[in-house]
């Protein structure tokens, strides 16, 4: 780490030496057109289908035959105000169009339960701007300002479409605005850690750069952007960057470091990042979080980085998060953790699993677009895109040492307990896969444990009757692996010697491992074969269980031949006899193991408890994290890819 901060705080004092600071009443792009649509079975996400509609995608000019119209009342193209008007200082905001010939203007406004309005109907032509030709072919450009304290009521969503009144007729640009009402340097670093998908790295920069090339505003974002990446992968080295070579519209700095996790490699990056500031001095504004294997467009991270230039307070920014494998469903929008769960619904953190908000909402035509207007406040959000003035994290301190999962909610509740919040702007979106396995369960439970154990889960009561309905359920199917999973998570938990310890990142390497014996058991199996398993067992008067390989019913599943257990996500099934007698021995000593367990932890909650909310505490500190880099056996941090501008001062 030594070596690695002076070459890093140098790379960041060249990145702020040719940044270009954003000027006082400097007109600024808040919302363009989001033109990344690249499939046209998603084209109605971008803009309003219909007959003499047209969906542009890619870069350039929009030509139109006359009548043909452009819609942006879309999820991806419609504007929500509500986060600019509530946690930035912008005032004047208008519309910019640049035309070629003439076309018809309409601005509508949407809120919740009411008819679509008319804000503005107008006809544009170039007759009378400064570039008016006598053939009228000439690009033109009109700002329409808007007042959206006084003329647009709250909870709207905006959106405009222009009908061409003439053949050829044509867009060049279209795009909210937002005037600068002070100066500001108008940083923006991206810190991204990737295990294995160095390659999904590199694609997502490609992308940028291309976009750049073609237009300024993204140019002039990302000029001002730095991105710092950790790769952890097994044996990574420079030359897998070499590609980064050729983008010079990017500002990238690359190093290996040794591989701790989620959790872990996210404050390793910080705590390189930390000392590189101190050492430049260099004033970072806006700190993003990104995870490695999301598709964003650059239009998503350009209205990101122009919505936080003028930021009125330090609440953290996330994202609605869709899937990639359905991409018209959203996967999250934020969650509540612990809370407002099952039958009760009680405000208690209670639960050890999260509330996800919209979670499943299908946007096909104009579906919940209005419901996105009103100011969205979950309770946490996850590192997919985490967002939060520099001067934030300094106040908040670093991730949880956990490997994986829970250290994005734990940070999210940290920085709710020091009175902070968290706000989705429906004006992004990125699209990421769901994913789950044994190794994951345990991580999530055993660290949801902590989590509640921390941020005011008080009595153990409902820790017991989870482990209790969990037992149960894997008893009735017979599966042995559930109740193991269960009491491990168990065990190591009130062990209270390895979680949040010193070396931590060894102890889940060891049981990611072991893990993946459990996940052996799971073949990719055709429907044809399970449903012949099925009738077959059916035609001698037998019974088939079919459920998900965790969280399957509680109730007695009696008298089961078979069991087949599914994991959606990998698309694996697991086929067994739950009466084998070496699986009988095994199941009953899992759940022997698992009912002592549970009744340990009803006896030193108190105890436990108190030992995780202070280890949780530790391990925010720089200082637990310096002395994790000095613990690891693996080879240290190593530069892999510098900027453009820092090579070239090295190479002189």
């Amino acid at each position: 780490m030594k070596n690695l901060i002076p070459e890093l705080a140098r790379a960041l004092a060249d990145w702020a030496a040719q940044c270009r600071s954003v000027s006082r009443n400097e007109p600024l792009t808040i919302g363009g057109l989001d033109r990344s649509n690249s499939s046209r079975a998603l084209d109605s996400m971008f803009f309003v289908d219909g007959i003499e509609h047209i969906s542009p995608s890619g870069t350039g000019p929009v030509e139109f035959t006359c009548f043909e119209k452009l819609n942006t009342g879309t999820l991806r193209n419609s504007f929500y105000p509500e986060v600019f008007l509530r946690h930035s200082g912008f005032e004047h905001y208008r519309l910019h169009l640049e035309l070629t010939g003439s076309f018809a203007l309409k601005i509508k406004i949407a809120t919740p339960g009411q008819p679509v309005s008319t804000l503005l109907e107008k006809v544009l032509s170039p007759k009378g701007t400064d570039t008016a030709t006598g053939d009228g072919t000439a690009r033109y450009g009109i700002d329409i300002d808007i007042d959206l304290r006084r003329d647009v009521p709250k909870n709207a969503r905006l959106f405009w479409s222009v009908t061409a009144l003439e053949d050829g007729a044509m867009l060049h640009n279209g795009a909210w605005r937002a005037l600068a009402p002070k100066s500001v340097p108008g940083r923006m670093l991206v810190v991204l850690r990737t295990f294995g998908r160095t390659a999904d790295i590199l694609a997502m920069l490609e992308s940028a750069q291309r976009q750049a090339a073609t237009d300024n505003g993204y140019a002039r974002m990302l000029r001002n952007t730095f991105f710092m990446i950790l790769d952890t992968s097994t044996g990574i080295e420079a030359a897998d960057y070499d590609t980064l070579k050729h983008l010079n519209s990017l500002n990238s700095f690359v190093f290996r470091g040794p591989n701790m996790g989620g959790g872990g490699n996210m404050s390793q990056a910080l705590l390189a990042l930390s000392g590189a500031v101190k050492a430049s001095g260099v004033d970072v504004g806006e700190l993003l979080l990104l995870d490695d294997d999301l598709l964003i467009s650059l239009e998503s991270l350009r209205r990101h980085w122009a919505g936080t230039l003028m930021r009125t307070d330090s609440t953290i920014f996330t994202l609605p998060v869709f899937m990639k494998s359905q991409p018209r469903k959203m996967w999250e929008d934020g969650a509540f953790w612990g809370r407002f769960l099952g039958r009760e619904n009680l405000p208690e953190r209670n639960a050890i699993a999260p509330r996800l908000l919209r979670h499943n909402l299908e946007f096909n035509g104009f579906d919940h677009l209005d419901d996105m207007a009103g100011a969205h406040y979950p309770e946490y959000c996850t590192f997919i895109f985490l967002s939060l003035p520099y001067s934030r994290f300094r106040e908040l301190g670093y991730p949880a040492a956990f490997f994986l999962r829970g250290d994005d909610i734990e940070y999210s509740l940290r920085n709710r307990a020091e009175g902070g919040r968290t706000m989705s702007n429906p004006n992004l979106a990125v699209w990421h896969e769901p994913a789950h396995s044994y190794a994951q369960e345990y991580m999530s439970i055993a660290h949801g444990m902590m989590i509640n154990m921390a941020y005011g889960q008080e009595k153990v009561d409902d820790f017991l009757a989870f482990f209790q309905q969990r037992a149960l359920a894997h008893l009735s199917v017979g599966d042995a692996c559930g109740l193991e999973l269960y009491g491990s998570v168990l065990r190591d938990v009130l062990g209270c010697n390895v979680f949040l310890e010193p070396g931590f990142s060894d102890h889940y390497l060891t049981k990611l491992q072991a893990f993946k014996a459990f996940d052996g058991l799971f073949e990719c199996i055709p429907d044809e074969v399970l449903n012949t398993i099925s009738q077959g067992a059916a035609h001698n008067g037998q019974v088939v269980g079919r459920f998900g390989f965790l969280y399957m019913p509680t109730e007695g599943h009696p008298d089961l031949e078979r069991v087949i257990l599914e994991n959606p996500h990998a698309e694996t099934h697991r086929v067994y006899r739950p009466a084998d007698p070496q699986n009988l021995i095994r199941v009953n000593r899992a759940a022997s193991e698992l009912f002592c367990l549970v009744d340990r932890l009803a006896q030193e909650f108190d105890s436990v408890r108190a030992h995780y909310a202070a280890r949780l505490k530790a391990t925010s500190q720089q200082e637990f994290w310096l002395q994790e880099m000095a613990l690891s056996s693996s080879p240290g941090p190593k530069v892999l890819h510098l900027p453009l501008t820092s090579q070239k001062k090295v190479g002189t």
